[in-house]
């Protein structure tokens, strides 16, 4: 599998994941970044994107934020107008960091699929960094129960739990998923990220992967 980063915040320059991420990351990488182009209806508007993510923008002062932290200068942002398709595309071949974000999965899913991005990010050899629910797309199908929607499927037989903090609903719903979807799932709180390369599964802060054999464990957790 390609060179995959997945976390919630973009706080993985923190201790929890500098030491690790250094090795991947360093001056003179080029970064592109494509935000949620469609979420919540006001990112079509060209006024309402740059207030959310122009140059000034506290977002995107966030987004830049750790990569600039490990040496990276040269960023490429996408809004869906000034730059096309085209020139994305390219921009994408040549960068060595792709960051995908957003805080639902399947806007973004659809934006991929509507532009033909999805195929761009399956081929892009850099290291790929996908926030928060948005990761959900890098599974091989994501979504509540009656409403599965396919993903791009740089990882199989495994789902993710997003955001984690402990709650019944989100130990209820890991036990749905074990039980009739897939035999592991990848839990990561605010303070932690997963990294995937070549069948390589390295957890970073503290992440951790409930299984089958889990089951028990987390039926006594919500009895």
């Amino acid at each position: 599998m390609k060179q995959t980063l997945i976390a919630n915040r973009t706080n993985y320059d923190a201790p929890w994941a500098a030491d690790f991420l250094r090795s991947l990351f360093h001056p003179g990488m080029k970064a592109v970044i494509l935000p949620p182009i469609e979420q919540e209806g006001w990112a079509s508007e060209r006024d309402a994107w740059l207030a959310e993510f122009g140059r000034d923008s506290d977002h995107r002062y966030d987004m830049e934020r750790p990569l600039r932290s490990y040496g990276i200068r040269e960023f490429v942002w996408w809004d869906g107008d000034s730059l096309s398709l085209e020139h994305l595309f390219s921009e994408i071949e040549e960068a060595d960091v792709l960051v995908i974000f957003g805080d639902d999965p399947h806007p973004c899913m659809r934006m991929l699929e509507d532009t033909g991005l999805d195929e761009a990010v399956k081929q892009f050899d850099g290291v790929l960094i996908v926030l928060s629910e948005a990761a959900q797309i890098i599974t091989a199908r994501f979504g509540e129960r009656y409403e599965m929607q396919e993903g791009l499927g740089l990882i199989q037989g495994a789902s993710l739990c997003m955001h984690y903090d402990e709650s019944e609903a989100q130990m209820r719903k890991m036990i749905h998923t074990l039980e009739t979807q897939e035999p592991h799932v990848l839990v990561l709180s605010d303070r932690s990220g997963v990294y995937f390369e070549e069948g390589h599964i390295e957890l970073l802060g503290d992440a951790f992967i409930a299984e089958e054999e889990d089951l028990e464990e987390l039926y006594a957790l919500i009895a």
